[in-house]
């Protein structure tokens, strides 16, 4: 787990800090259901979407950047480190994905608490 952080860069952080926050307050909806809530994991599932977009992004820039300069690595080595470092710019994509995908099944959760909320009450 420690290689799979390092190999995603600095932009792993923030991910995971925002990505934290999403699945705690997709909790808190599923727990008491309010609707406010529902705004705050719709911005917080964006932010999360974007900053793992970014940090690819970064990853990738690297990766371009250090094969650029053709005195880093030998030419025969040139395809190695370009699979290895695509497979590197995977890592922010991955973590913040997985993470919106944890709390949107959450939220889904308390969704479907609600549902049988209000057919309870419409049943009478």
């Amino acid at each position: 787990m420690i290689d799979f952080f390092q190999e995603g860069g600095w932009g792993m952080w923030p991910i995971l800090i925002v990505g934290l926050v999403l699945v705690g307050v997709a909790v808190r909806f599923a727990v008491d259901r309010e609707p406010v809530r529902l705004r705050v994991i719709v911005a917080l599932g964006v932010t999360l979407v974007v900053l793992a977009a970014h940090a690819t992004w970064m990853d990738l820039g690297k990766v371009f950047w250090a094969l650029g300069d053709g005195n880093r690595f030998p030419a025969e080595d040139m395809p190695k480190v370009l699979l290895q470092g695509l497979k590197e710019c995977t890592r922010p994509g991955t973590l913040g994905l997985g993470l919106l995908a944890i709390a949107l099944v959450i939220v889904a959760i308390g969704v479907y608490r609600e549902g049988r909320r209000e057919l309870r009450a419409a049943r009478g």
